[in-house]
C-alpha cells in the first residue's frame, strides 16, 4: 500500500474518532484499536474481492468498505446503511477523503434494488450467515460472490445453513496483524 493510501486510512480513522463522540459509531475508541480492529481487519479480506463493483452491506462507520476502497481504487464501492446518522458520516467521509470510487446509499438491504449487479457483496458484523443469505437473495446473481466477515462462529454458521440449491461455500481463516482473535471470511459463490 502506498504512503498516500496509508495516510488516507489514518484520516478515515481520525474522522471516525471525531464523529464517534457525537454519533456512537463504534465502541472501539482508542487509536490503536481502531487501526487493528477496524482498518487492518477490513483490509484482511482484500485478496478475496473480485470484480469492479462491490456492495458493503451495513457499512456503519465504513467497514470494510472504506479501507477496501482505499486499497482497491480501481473498484467501485457502494456503502449501504439504513441509519441516517451513519449515512451522514459515510457521505462526509467519502467527500472529505475525496473518493471517486465510493457511493453511499441509505436503505435496508432487503429493500435495495440497484440498477446494476454487484460482483462482490461484503459484510462485517451484520447478521448471522443464514440471515445475510436471506436478506440478499435478490442480489445473488450467477457469478456474484459474498464475503461475510465472521469470528470463530463461522464454521458453525455454515453447518447450520439449511440446504438451498447449489452453492459454493468456503470458510477461510484470516490473519489480522496484531489481533489476538479468531477471524474467518465465509465465501459464497452463487451459480
Amino acid at each position: 500500500m502506498s504512503p498516500e493510501s496509508e495516510a488516507t486510512l489514518m484520516r478515515h480513522a481520525g474522522l471516525l474518532q471525531h464523529w464517534n463522540r457525537r454519533l456512537n459509531l463504534t465502541a472501539i475508541t482508542d487509536p490503536a484499536g481502531v487501526v487493528v480492529q477496524h482498518l487492518l481487519d477490513s483490509l484482511a479480506i482484500a485478496p478475496w474481492v473480485r470484480g469492479g463493483r462491490v456492495l458493503d452491506i451495513g457499512s456503519g462507520g465504513g467497514f470494510p468498505g472504506i479501507p477496501l476502497a482505499i486499497a482497491l481504487p480501481q473498484v467501485q464501492f457502494t456503502l449501504l446503511d439504513s441509519r441516517g446518522k451513519r449515512v451522514e458520516f459515510l457521505r462526509h467521509a467519502a467527500a472529505t477523503l475525496g473518493f471517486g470510487n465510493v457511493a453511499v446509499v441509505k436503505a435496508r438491504v432487503e429493500d435495495y434494488r440497484p440498477d446494476e449487479k454487484f460482483d462482490t457483496l461484503v459484510c462485517r458484523a451484520f447478521a448471522s450467515l443464514e440471515e445475510i443469505l436471506t436478506l440478499t437473495a435478490h442480489l445473488q446473481e450467477p457469478g456474484t460472490r459474498l464475503l461475510a466477515m465472521k469470528g470463530r462462529s463461522a464454521p458453525d454458521e455454515v453447518r447450520a445453513l439449511p440446504a438451498r440449491g447449489h452453492r459454493d461455500i468456503t470458510v477461510d481463516p484470516v490473519v489480522v496483524p496484531f489481533l489476538d482473535a479468531e477471524r474467518h471470511v465465509v465465501r459464497v459463490r452463487f451459480d
